[in-house]
């Protein structure tokens, strides 16, 4: 087939830009979304980030967490998946090296969302 010969990483590039090269132009030649719209959404979801400024001073209501923080959660659930995926993969292939640093990652995850659900909890006064 043609495409046996063309790189993995070249195939890569020419789907990741080629993507880009419709979604960028649709992005700007359809209209936004209406303002009763977003701040329907933002009232249920409270997004944080600087992007919805607008928004936030419309609805008068705050972000329901930080961008920070809801970033360092989603990278944490990311280490975790990938934990997962390399622990398995190791107890399935006989590498102990990958199950044990595999583990070690979604534990390291773990204690991580606990520590922010216990300092959390201190910082609301409620007991742990």
């Amino acid at each position: 087939p043609p495409l046996a010969a063309v790189s993995f990483g070249l195939k890569i590039a020419v789907t990741a830009f080629g993507t880009m090269a419709i979604w960028v132009p649709v992005m700007f030649l359809t209209p936004p979304e209406p303002e009763a719209l977003l701040d329907s959404f933002y009232r249920r979801a409270r997004p944080g980030g600087p992007g919805w400024g607008p928004v936030r001073a419309r609805t008068g209501l705050e972000p329901a967490s930080a961008l920070a923080d809801d970033l360092a959660g989603a990278l944490t659930v990311v280490a975790m998946v990938m934990g997962a995926m390399l622990g398995t993969g190791g107890v399935v292939v006989g590498s102990w090296q990958w199950a044990v640093g595999g583990g070690a990652a979604v534990a390291a995850g773990l204690s991580a969302r606990r520590l922010k659900r216990v300092k959390g909890q201190r910082a609301e006064g409620r007991a742990v």
